[in-house]
């Protein structure tokens, strides 16, 4: 059993299981067909696993993106969320400290107004003390009167001596100018009280004027703490949106993570089923005892190798190159170019190389086994024509000129192995 230079399970177990498909005299051509057949299928499936792979990591990366991006805006609405936050606290220190201001310009109306209310009613007593003082002092006027005895003639003949005419007068006179003093009295301390009054409503004008431009920047901060809780609220549905986003995003990321590791899965179960018929194949074959490659039946070696391209010359020869060893010649031609089996064989290979396959860069790449130990691969194709199992002989075009693959142009990589050896293609064939 041959390994590649590059031990790539892949192509060891596929190269293994080609031999035994051809092994003379332990399968029959049928078998040989069937698992010819199947590899080709496992293959395939393999491929577009990996393919499935390449869309499923590159939607994974895209996703990402997404995710990242909805990150930073909420990251941005929360700065933005936040600020408005601190201004709204703010605001509202403002209005609890205007509400406290109001409500003290309230007290002190309160105060005043109940000043008031206590001025009004000792100016309506005082009012009413001088209405009883006057009241009083008419009805004696008038008593006096009815008597006759309001003039001093009457007074003098009605008294009993001069001494009680004085005394008489005298009395009158008193009461009189007593009752007049307290008039006065009552009328002053009336008009000082209205004063009083005046400057308690002049306080209490100002309080109401105060408390009315308080309430009117109350009224400011509130529109303006309104203007900040309608932003705060469509800030906050944003961000409730872009959270909602994300969770869509993370959500669609974890499902193709779980089909990722489907894919994966599907690799290996394909993978250990190339590897069960390999197994079971090679242990057929060595317990025969025949380990010679033959060709199968009606199909010979040829003396030689051809040139594999119509046409063409040497870009790139076998080889020390940039560093690391080219493996084989790189044949510069168009497009599309025929190119041609070296020598009669049966397809090994024919898919398109990806990472971790053992043919990363190479492209279309076709494998084929000569039957005696010696292989030939031709790389970079644009189109491949043969199928694993099939078997070709010499000449018989296989694939087409491209450059697919790590390829900077169209070329066909070719080379010529011995074993796990790989020879010089330019000592084999020629343009």
């Amino acid at each position: 059993m041959f390994t590649f230079k590059h031990k790539r399970k892949y192509v060891k177990t596929v190269a293994v299981l080609l031999c035994a498909i051809v092994t003379v005299g332990v399968f029959s051509s049928s078998t040989s067909q069937v698992q010819a057949e199947t590899i080709a299928s496992l293959q395939e499936k393999i491929e577009s696993y990996k393919q499935k792979q390449a869309q499923a990591e590159e939607k994974i990366a895209s996703l990402q993106d997404d995710i990242n991006n909805e990150q930073e805006i909420q990251k941005n609405l929360n700065v933005q969320i936040s600020a408005i936050k601190d201004e709204l606290s703010a605001y509202q220190q403002q209005i609890d400290l205007v509400n406290q201001q109001i409500s003290q310009k309230q007290a002190d109306i309160d105060a005043k107004n109940a000043e008031i209310d206590s001025l009004n009613a000792q100016i309506e007593q005082k009012q009413e003390e001088m209405e009883k003082t006057d009241e009083q002092f008419m009805q004696r006027l008038k008593a006096m009167y009815m008597q006759g005895e309001t003039t001093t003639l009457g007074l003098l003949f009605g008294a009993d001596s001069f001494s009680d005419f004085l005394t008489q007068a005298q009395v009158v006179k008193s009461v009189s100018e007593s009752d007049a003093a307290l008039m006065q009295l009552l009328a002053d301390q009336k008009l000082e009280i209205e004063e009083l009054k005046t400057k308690v409503q002049s306080a209490l004008d100002e309080l109401e004027a105060q408390k009315t431009e308080l309430e009117q920047d109350k009224a400011d901060l509130v529109t303006i703490k309104s203007s900040f809780d309608s932003q705060n609220s469509e800030l906050t549905s944003l961000l409730a949106k872009s959270n909602a986003n994300e969770s869509a995003l993370q959500e669609s990321q974890d499902n193709l993570n779980v089909s990722l590791s489907e894919y994966n899965e599907g690799i290996k179960q394909a993978q250990a089923q190339i590897d069960a018929i390999i197994a079971a194949n090679e242990a057929k074959r060595n317990s025969s005892g025949n380990t010679n490659n033959t060709p199968p039946s009606g199909q010979t070696s040829s003396s030689g190798y051809i040139w594999p391209v119509a046409g063409g010359y040497v870009s790139s020869y076998f080889g020390a190159r940039w560093g690391t060893y080219h493996k084989g010649i790189d044949i510069a031609a168009p497009y599309g170019t025929n190119i041609y089996a070296s020598k009669a064989g049966t397809v090994l290979v024919s898919f398109k190389g990806y990472s971790g396959s053992g043919y990363g860069g190479y492209g279309n790449v076709v494998l084929l086994d000569h039957w005696d130990g010696t292989y030939t691969l031709y790389a970079h194709c644009s189109l491949r024509l043969v199928s694993v199992g099939e078997t070709v002989s010499q000449g018989q075009v296989i694939a087409k000129v491209g450059s697919t693959g790590q390829s900077t142009g169209n070329h066909c990589h070719f080379e010529i192995r011995q074993g796990t050896t790989y020879l010089n293609p330019l000592n084999y064939v020629s343009p």
